[in-house]
């Protein structure tokens, strides 16, 4: 079981999620949950991180490659992803659909926190920090192990793949 499942179920009374979880909350009849914005100190930036699309310098066909990649950022095949889920859209036209903005009540603030937004470079290892450091939290939330055993194994996983960069 997930912390978004936890969540759903009433177990968690907040989780950290972008929108990729509400259709499936949404759907199984989830509702009464909402986005705000993050704790803050002193600042108020939320940072973030992004997708991309490459070409690679070996490829054949790069125009080819090129135009796929055109026609996956177009407006109308994002406002598709949009449709079933699956991101935050990078248009605005995109981010005002009644689909987008259906749930939760204040699913604007999705796009919106773009205004306050910092970028943070991801470090080479980030797949695996971001593997271990979910598989952590998912193994505290859910009870699997106790907070002190589950971050001692994480610890030396972390140090492992800071390591090997």
């Amino acid at each position: 079981m997930t912390v978004y499942d936890k969540f759903a179920g009433g177990a968690l009374a907040m989780t950290s999620a972008g929108r990729w979880p509400v259709p499936g909350w949404v759907k199984s009849g989830f509702t009464s949950f909402d986005v705000v914005s993050w704790p803050k100190k002193n600042g108020g930036e939320t940072v973030f991180g992004c997708a991309g699309w490459g070409i690679s310098p070996e490829s054949k066909n790069k125009q080819a490659a090129f135009d796929a990649i055109l026609e996956l950022i177009s407006l109308e095949t994002v406002a598709e992803i949009v449709e079933i889920g699956q991101q935050i859209p990078i248009y605005k036209e995109a981010a005002e659909s009644p689909t987008f903005r259906s749930a939760p009540a204040n699913a604007a603030l999705f796009y919106n926190v773009i205004d306050d937004m910092r970028p943070v470079a991801a470090p080479t290892y980030f797949s695996e920090l971001d593997r271990i450091l979910s598989r952590t939290m998912d193994s505290i939330i859910t009870q699997a192990e106790t907070p002190e055993d589950a971050l001692a194994k994480a610890d030396k996983e972390l140090k492992r793949a800071i390591r090997k960069g």
